[in-house]
C-alpha cells in the first residue's frame, strides 16, 4: 500500500499553497540485483547483491506556486525518511589481489533526504509585442543527505544546482540557450583505504562548474519532430558529480571521470 494526501490553498489570484505525505515503495532494481562487471582500466569491479531488500519511505512536501499570463513561478520544500533506503553503486571495499576498488548496491537501514526546489519562468512576449515569442526560465535545487545509521553523508545526493535560459518559440520550431550552474560536491564520507586500520583517505571533491548548452526543435512534418542539442558550448573540463564516485583526492586516475567536451546529440521522434 502507498498511500498519498495532497491538499491546495487557493488563497488569492494567482496565488496558491500547497502540501502533502506520500508513502513510498521501491523494489530493488535489477542491475543492482545482478549486476557484474569489471573495469581493469579504471580499477574497479561491480558485484551484485542477491540480498538487497525493498525500501520504502515517507515524504512530506509543501510549497509556494503563483501563476499569471507573464510569470509563474513556484517554491517547494520536502523532507523524505528512509527504511531500507537502497544506495546503488557504494564502495564496499578494495580488491588487494585484482588491485580493484569493489562496487556494491546495498541497503542502509535508515536514511533522510530534504531539500528544496525553486523554479519561475516570464514570457517576455506579454510584456512588449516587439519580444513576441521570447521567454526566460530559470530553476534551482539544493539538497541534503544522510545516512543516518552510520552517520555519514549520503554521497549520491546531487551538489546544488541551478539553471537560466533564454528562449525564443515559433509554432514550428524553437530554440534555447541555456546556462547550468552546479556547485562543488563536499559532502562525502571518506574515500575507501586498501590498507586495513589505516587513516582514512579524504575523497576527491568534484569542483562547481558552469556550461553553456544550446537547444533546438523543428516539426518539419505532421507528427514528426527533430531535437538537437550542442552542449558544453566553451568545452570545458568538468566533472557531473553522478559519475564520479569515492576516489582519493590525489588519485592519478581522476581525470578519467571528466565529463564530455563539446557535444552534439541529436533525435527524432514520430507520433501517430
Amino acid at each position: 500500500m502507498s498511500p498519498k494526501l495532497g491538499a491546495v490553498w487557493r488563497f488569492a489570484p494567482g496565488w496558491s499553497l500547497f502540501g502533502g505525505y506520500a508513502r513510498g515503495f521501491r523494489a530493488p532494481p535489477y542491475n543492482d540485483v545482478n549486476i557484474g562487471f569489471t573495469n581493469v582500466q579504471f580499477g574497479y569491479t561491480a558485484i551484485a547483491n542477491p540480498d538487497l531488500r525493498p525500501e520504502t519511505s515517507d515524504g512530506l512536501e509543501a510549497g509556494l506556486r503563483y501563476g499569471s499570463r507573464v510569470l509563474f513561478a513556484e517554491l517547494t520544500g520536502y523532507y523524505n525518511r528512509y527504511d531500507d533506503f537502497i544506495e546503488s553503486m557504494a564502495v564496499v571495499g578494495f580488491d588487494p589481489v585484482r588491485q580493484l576498488l569493489v562496487f556494491q548496491s546495498r541497503n542502509v537501514a535508515e536514511a533522510t533526504i530534504y531539500g528544496a526546489e525553486a523554479r519561475a519562468g516570464l514570457d517576455l512576449g506579454a510584456l512588449s509585442g516587439a519580444l513576441q515569442g521570447w521567454s526566460l526560465r530559470g530553476a534551482a535545487a539544493w539538497s541534503r543527505g544522510d545516512n543516518e545509521t552510520e552517520d555519514v553523508p549520503l554521497d549520491g545526493v546531487e551538489p546544488p544546482t541551478a539553471s537560466l535560459g533564454i528562449a525564443f518559440q515559433r509554432e514550428a520550431w524553437g530554440a534555447e540557450l541555456a546556462a547550468r550552474f552546479v556547485g562543488r560536491r563536499d559532502r562525502l564520507p571518506s574515500a575507501s583505504d586498501p590498507q586495513p586500520g589505516a587513516e582514512p583517505v579524504r575523497a576527491f571533491e568534484s569542483p562547481g562548474y558552469v556550461v553553456l548548452d544550446l537547444y533546438a526543435h523543428w516539426r518539419f512534418a505532421p507528427g514528426v519532430r527533430l531535437d538537437a542539442g550542442l552542449f558544453n558550448l566553451g568545452d570545458r573540463k568538468y566533472f557531473y558529480a553522478g559519475d564520479v564516485p569515492l576516489v582519493a583526492a590525489d588519485s592519478v586516475q581522476l581525470d578519467r571521470y571528466t565529463a564530455a567536451g563539446r557535444n552534439l546529440a541529436l533525435s527524432v521522434a514520430v507520433e501517430w
